[in-house]
C-alpha cells in the first residue's frame, strides 16, 4: 500500500509540473570565426562585412507561425550603389538527428507575400459580389412571396394562412440576418488582409537601392522552419552572416 501511495504521489507531482509549465523555442546566436557579439536593445547581434562594401547585422527576434524571424540592418559602406534584395537570404540547417537539410531554405519574399494578399482580396471581393447577387435573388423571391401571400388563397383555412404568413416573415428575417452577417464577414476579412499587407510593407525588409555614404535599411526577414531544426547558418548571397542554435526553454505558467 505504501509503495502504491508513493507511486501515486510521483505521478501527481509529474502531472502538476508538466501542467504548470510550457516549453517554447528560441535561437541563440553563436558568433562565427572572426565575428564578435554585441548587444543592441537587449538583443545579441552579430555583423558581417562583405567585400568591404556593405555590412549586414542580424539579431534573433522570435519563432512565429513556423518562421524564424530576424531583425536585419544593412549599411552600404562602399562607393557604389548597392541593389539590396532580401530574397537572397537563406539558411543551411542541421536537424536534431545531426543530418543536414538536403537544400538551403530561402527567406520569404515580401513581394510574393503582398501579391498573395492582393490575390486573396480579389477572391474575397468576387465571393462577396456573388453572395450579394444570391441575396438579391432571394430578396426578390421573398418580396414576391410577400405580395402574393398577402391574400388568402381559395380554400385555405385561417390557420394555414397565418402559418404561411409566419413562414414568409421568418424567411425575411433570415435573409436580413444573412445580409448583416455577410457584410460583417466581408468587412472583417478585408480588414485583416489589409492589416497583413501593411505589416509586410512596414515591418519586413524590402528590396531597394542603398546609395554610397553609409545609407542603410532595416527590417525583418522570415525564414521557414520546423521543430526538427537544431542549428541554422544564415547566408546572404553566398556569404555567411550568422550561426544560430535552437534552445528549448521552459516557461512557468
Amino acid at each position: 500500500m505504501k509503495v502504491i501511495q508513493q507511486m501515486t504521489l510521483i505521478v501527481t507531482i509529474f502531472i502538476w509540473m508538466t501542467g504548470c509549465n510550457s516549453t517554447y523555442r528560441v535561437f541563440r546566436v553563436t558568433p562565427a570565426e572572426g565575428q564578435s557579439q554585441v548587444w543592441q536593445q537587449g538583443v545579441p547581434v552579430v555583423s558581417a562585412t562583405i567585400e568591404d562594401d556593405y555590412q549586414i547585422s542580424i539579431g534573433y527576434d522570435r519563432v512565429y507561425a513556423n518562421n524564424i524571424i530576424f531583425d536585419v540592418t544593412v549599411v552600404n559602406q562602399g562607393d557604389d550603389t548597392l541593389a539590396f534584395d532580401p530574397e537572397k537570404f537563406y539558411y543551411k540547417g542541421v536537424l536534431n538527428s545531426g543530418d543536414t537539410l538536403p537544400k538551403p531554405v530561402k527567406a520569404l519574399s515580401p513581394q510574393q507575400q503582398t501579391q498573395k494578399i492582393d490575390d486573396a482580396i480579389t477572391k474575397e471581393n468576387k465571393r462577396h459580389t456573388n453572395e450579394q447577387g444570391c441575396q438579391g435573388c432571394m430578396g426578390l423571391l421573398n418580396v414576391t412571396n410577400g405580395v402574393l401571400g398577402a391574400f388568402q388563397k381559395k380554400g385555405e383555412t385561417d390557420e394555414e394562412y397565418r402559418a404561411r404568413q409566419r413562414e414568409i416573415e421568418r424567411d425575411r428575417r433570415d435573409l436580413e440576418e444573412r445580409r448583416i452577417n455577410e457584410a460583417d464577414r466581408h468587412e472583417r476579412t478585408l480588414g485583416g488582409l489589409s492589416d497583413n499587407k501593411q505589416f509586410w510593407r512596414r515591418v519586413a525588409l524590402n528590396r531597394g537601392d542603398l546609395f554610397p555614404g553609409n545609407a542603410q535599411t532595416k527590417g525583418k526577414i522570415f525564414l521557414p522552419t520546423s521543430e526538427l531544426i537544431q542549428q541554422i547558418k544564415v547566408f546572404y548571397d553566398g556569404h555567411l552572416i550568422g550561426i544560430f542554435d535552437q534552445r528549448v526553454l521552459i516557461k512557468q505558467n
